[in-house]
């Protein structure tokens, strides 16, 4: 992957939400999808490196365990979070190392041009 390129990390269980998620990342011609994980498949190969993680709502046990392999693994990388819900408590509940997050409301743009922003190291509100 060329430096300039950013490379995500999709950690989405939900098939449609990956599909959209991935139909969205491919029009874009600076991001590329380095890889994917899940709360059961947490399984990636040794030349994945990338410079941001999506991950789908914390809700679960399983979601929050997820998110702290993610954080164990790759603990400088920013991590946003698509909510399903749009819960103040999920986001206090939510361990440290997530960026930001996007409500149920968010739109394929802002999505992108938030992952662009982290991925820069910029603050995102």
């Amino acid at each position: 992957m060329a430096e300039d390129r950013i490379g995500i990390l999709l950690a989405i269980d939900s098939p449609i939400m990956r599909l959209g998620t991935q139909m969205a990342i491919s029009k874009e011609k600076d991001m590329d999808i380095v890889g994917e994980v899940g709360r059961n498949n947490f399984s990636l190969s040794a030349d994945v490196h990338p410079n941001t993680v999506l991950l789908m709502a914390v809700t679960s046990r399983e979601d929050q365990g997820l998110l702290m392999q993610l954080r164990q693994t790759f603990p400088e990388i920013p991590i946003v979070v698509l909510a399903e819900y749009e819960d103040d408590g999920l986001f206090q509940a939510v361990p440290n190392g997530v960026r930001v997050f996007l409500g149920k409301g968010v739109t394929e743009e802002q999505m992108v041009e938030v992952i662009r922003n982290v991925s820069k190291g910029e603050r995102v509100e």
